[in-house]
């Protein structure tokens, strides 16, 4: 079972077992609140390793190399210098309105997050860092919300 399989085999099987309700609004977001942490650092070493490695030369019109080391050095792999165009902060704004873009990653309404993070601190649990610290973290907050 690979890592994507496993995160839906477990999510499945909350919902399976009744220990999450997917048209709960409020155990969407204990949910998320709880998992986050851990899913975006699994993405974040996935991102890493995958960018770490060595794309070969192609008889095809395509960048070789490795990512990493063409995203953020392009000059050392052979490329353009920084091409980056700035932005004014009130088009960001703007982009991020008209699109309804969160402005964090953590996006929920700020009542359910100062809830969701006075249970975790008032409980001494840390940000979650693994699937049995999150699940934990997500029945103490349903738990005390019910």
């Amino acid at each position: 079972m690979d890592w994507t399989d496993w995160w839906m085999f477990s999510f499945k099987q909350l919902v399976d077992s009744g220990e999450y309700d997917t048209s709960s609004v409020i155990e969407k977001e204990f949910l998320w609140y709880s998992f986050y942490p851990v899913l975006q650092f699994e993405l974040n070493n996935i991102v890493t390793d995958w960018n770490a490695h060595y794309i070969r030369k192609s008889r095809y019109d395509t960048v070789y190399g490795r990512p990493l080391v063409n995203y953020y050095n392009p000059e050392q792999a052979g490329g353009a210098a920084d091409l980056a165009t700035p932005v004014a902060d009130d088009d960001v704004q703007a982009f991020r309105q008209q699109f309804n873009v969160a402005t964090s990653a953590l996006s929920m309404p700020d009542s359910i997050r100062e809830y969701c993070e006075y249970i975790r601190s008032y409980f001494g649990y840390s940000v979650p860092c693994s699937y049995k610290s999150a699940i934990t973290l997500y029945r103490k907050l349903k738990e005390h919300y019910h």
